[in-house]
C-alpha cells in the first residue's frame, strides 16, 4: 500500500536527480564541493529575516531591510560557494557608484575597480520612483517647484498673499466662539435636568434601591475557563480520554477498560440522540460514574471514573479506529516483503550509479529582465547630491552602461544656481535673510520664520513678484545700501556641486 506507491514514485524516477543536471559544484577557489538538493539554507535565511523585521514594521523599512539582508546573504553565498571576487562589501549599489565614478574620471571599461561585478537591470523611467539619486536628477525648476510647494508662506500660481480671507463675512462671529457659546448652553441645559432630576427623585428610596439591585448584574472575581466550567457543572467538568505521550495513570486505564465493554451496544454510525446512539452512551457512562462515587463514600475500593461527553466518545472511537487501521497496515507481511524490496532496489542502485563530474561553479548574474528595485546607492552629502547624477533616457545606452558594472553617468563639478548651497544657516535666516540674534520668538526662525520683511532689498512679501513671493535668498530685487546678503555664504564663487 504505502510501500507500493513509494515503490512507483521510484520507478517513475521522481526520487532521481533530473538527466543532465548536476546536483554539485565545485568552489574554484577552494576546490570544495557542495550539493544543490538540500533547502535548509534558504529556510535559515527565512528565519533570520523574520528575527529581524519582526511584527511591526513599515513598508518601506521592510522592504529596504529585506534587500540588504537577501543582498548580504548572497554575496556571502558567491563568495564562500560559487569562489567570486571579494569585493569587501556587499554593497552592490556602492560598487557601481564607484564604477561609475571612474567612468566619469576618464576610465575605460577594461580598467574599472570591479570589472566583474553584476549590476541588475534598473526599472524603467516610467516605474522609477523619486528617491535617492533620482530625485537629484530633477531640472533646476521642477526641483525649485518642489521646494517652493513645501515653504511656508509661498504664493502658488493663481493666488497671492493680499487673496488671502476675501471670502470670509467682516461682521461674522469666528468659529471657535461659536463652538464656545454652543457648549456653554449645552452645559447649562444638563445642569437643570440633573438639577429637577434632584429634586424629584432622593437616593435613598428603597424602591429604587431594590431597582437598582435587581438589575445589577453579579460581579464574581476574576476566573479561568476551566473554574467557570466546572462551577456551571457542580464541579464534576467533563474530562476527555487520555492521548498524550505520557503514560496512562491507573484511572485512564479503568476508562479503556469500561469503554471496550460497554461500546458494543451502541452505535458510532447513527445520529447521537438517536436509538442506541452515544448520547444515551454518555448518560449510560455517566450514571455508572455516580455510582461509583456513592460506592466509594459507602466505603467501598473502587476506582473513580470521570464525566464524558458525547462528542468525547466519539473522538475516542475514531482514534481508536484510526489506530487499528495503521497497525493493520504496518505489521502486514505484505508490508514487510515490500519494505525488503525497497531497501534491494535502492542498495542496488546506489552501487549501479556512475558520479559525474562536478562543473566548477558559475560566476553570479543577475537577471537582464524584470523590474528590480535597484537605484538607492549610500546618501551624500546634502551640498554635493544636488545635479551629481545625470538621467539617461537612452534605453540602449543605459543597458550597455549596466552591463559594464556602471549604471549611472557622474556629473563634474560645477557652479549651481541653487542659493541655499553654502548658505549659513545657521546664522542668517532662509526665509528672510535676518541674523538669528534679530528674531524674536514669535517670529520663529528658518523655515518656519513668520516675518514679513527681507533682509536683502528691505521690502515686504507682496513686493516679490519675480521670486514667486520668496524673501531673503531667493530675492531678486535690487539689494538695499546696508544689506546683508554679502555675509550669507562663505565664499560665493565656490558654491558649486557635483562630484570631483
Amino acid at each position: 500500500m504505502i510501500i507500493q506507491e513509494q515503490m512507483k514514485h521510484v520507478s517513475n524516477g521522481c526520487l532521481s536527480d533530473p538527466p543532465g543536471i548536476s546536483m554539485h559544484h565545485k568552489n574554484p577557489t577552494t576546490g570544495k564541493c557542495y550539493c544543490q538538493r538540500g533547502t535548509s539554507t534558504i529556510e535559515a535565511d527565512h528565519k533570520g529575516l523574520d528575527d529581524l523585521i519582526g511584527n511591526h514594521v513599515g513598508i518601506g523599512l521592510c522592504d529596504r531591510k529585506a534587500s540588504t539582508y537577501f543582498e548580504l546573504l548572497n554575496e556571502k553565498k558567491r563568495i564562500n560557494r560559487l569562489g567570486g571576487d571579494n569585493y569587501g562589501t556587499h554593497r552592490t549599489e556602492t560598487l557601481a557608484l564607484l564604477n561609475s565614478l571612474a567612468v566619469s574620471c576618464g576610465h575605460g571599461d577594461t580598467n574599472l575597480p570591479f570589472p566583474n561585478l553584476s549590476v541588475p537591470t534598473l526599472p524603467p523611467l516610467n516605474e522609477r520612483e523619486y528617491f535617492g539619486f533620482t530625485s537629484a536628477s530633477l531640472t533646476q525648476d521642477e526641483f525649485l517647484r518642489r521646494y517652493e510647494a513645501l515653504q511656508p508662506g509661498i504664493e502658488t500660481e493663481g493666488e497671492t498673499a493680499n487673496d488671502f480671507g476675501k471670502d470670509l463675512d467682516p461682521e461674522e462671529a469666528p468659529t471657535d466662539k461659536v463652538l464656545q457659546d454652543l457648549a456653554e448652553e449645552e452645559a447649562e441645559e444638563r445642569e437643570e435636568q440633573e438639577a429637577d432630576i434632584t429634586k424629584t427623585v432622593s437616593d435613598d428610596d428603597p424602591a429604587i434601591q431594590a431597582e437598582v439591585d435587581r438589575i445589577t448584574p453579579l460581579i464574581r472575581p476574576n476566573e479561568t475557563t476551566a473554574q467557570a466550567f466546572a462551577r456551571l457543572t457542580n464541579h464534576q467538568p467533563w474530562y476527555p480520554f487520555h492521548t498524550g505521550s505520557t503514560p496512562p495513570s491507573d484511572i485512564h486505564k479503568e476508562e479503556f477498560t469500561l469503554f471496550d465493554s460497554m461500546e458494543s451496544r451502541f452505535k458510532r454510525g447513527v445520529r447521537p440522540r438517536g436509538k442506541n446512539g452515544y448520547h444515551y452512551f454518555a448518560n449510560e457512562w455517566n450514571v455508572e460514574v455516580a455510582n461509583r462515587y456513592s460506592c466509594h463514600i459507602d466505603g467501598e475500593e473502587v476506582v473513580l471514573i470521570r464525566r464524558k461527553s458525547a462528542v468525547q466518545f466519539q473522538e475516542h472511537y475514531d482514534n481508536l479506529q484510526q489506530k487499528k487501521r495503521m497497525a493493520a497496515v504496518a505489521d502486514s507481511e505484505d508490508d514487510r516483503t515490500n519494505r525488503l524490496e525497497l531497501l534491494e532496489v535502492m542498495r542496488s542502485t546506489r552501487n549501479e550509479a556512475t558520479m559525474p563530474a562536478i562543473p566548477t561553479a558559475p560566476t553570479l548574474k543577475y537577471p537582464s529582465d524584470g523590474v528590480v528595485p535597484f537605484g538607492m546607492p549610500a546618501a551624500m552629502h546634502p551640498s554635493v547630491l544636488q545635479g551629481a547624477v545625470i538621467p539617461q533616457n537612452n534605453a540602449t545606452i543605459m543597458a550597455n552602461m549596466t552591463d559594464v558594472g556602471c549604471p549611472w553617468g557622474i556629473c563634474q563639478f560645477a557652479t549651481t544656481r541653487n542659493p541655499l548651497v553654502e548658505f549659513k544657516k545657521n546664522t542668517w535666516c532662509v526665509t528672510c535673510g535676518h541674523r538669528k540674534a534679530a528674531h524674536v520668538q514669535e517670529e520663529s526662525f528658518g523655515y518656519k520664520c513668520r516675518r514679513d520683511c527681507c533682509a536683502k532689498c528691505g521690502w515686504r512679501q507682496e513686493h516679490h513678484q519675480f521670486s514667486s513671493g520668496r524673501m531673503g535668498p531667493h530675492c531678486n530685487n535690487h539689494s538695499k545700501y546696508d544689506s546683508p546678503h554679502s555675509q550669507w555664504y562663505e565664499d560665493s564663487e565656490q558654491r558649486r556641486v557635483g562630484v570631483i
